[in-house]
């Protein structure tokens, strides 16, 4: 009830709770309920998880960092199959990026998903 006036808004929202498992039924315990642009402006790192599938569109993903310039640091996880290995970098600009909701549509139209990203406060 407490959240209600932000689920009935037509904006983005970032839902946190906790995933209850009952056999093969699973829900979701809600405790917390924000704009997701709210959450975005306090983020201090993002990280992205970049995978093998994800390798065409790494020029294009630079390129979108470039575009959306701003305070929160950009760390990345590239996969390596080949060496079973997981390499991480910080992206040393002297700036980092905006993670807006414009920035977000831009990422998924990219890549069709934004299931590899993790946001740090």
């Amino acid at each position: 009830a407490k959240s209600e006036q932000q689920l009935k808004a037509d904006v983005p929202v970032l839902v946190g709770g906790t995933l209850e498992r009952d056999g093969e039924a699973h829900k979701i315990l809600v405790d917390r309920v924000g704009l997701l642009e709210e959450a975005l402006k306090k983020s201090r790192q993002m990280v992205f998880r970049l995978d093998a599938s994800m390798q065409s569109h790494l020029h294009n993903f630079n390129n979108l960092l470039k575009k959306f310039p701003g305070p929160t640091g950009v760390e990345l996880e590239i996969e390596i199959p080949d060496m079973k290995k997981t390499v991480t970098l910080d992206v040393l600009d002297p700036q980092g990026i905006n993670p807006s909701n414009e920035f977000f549509e831009d990422l998924h139209g990219l890549f069709g998903r934004t299931d590899f990203i993790e946001i740090r406060h």
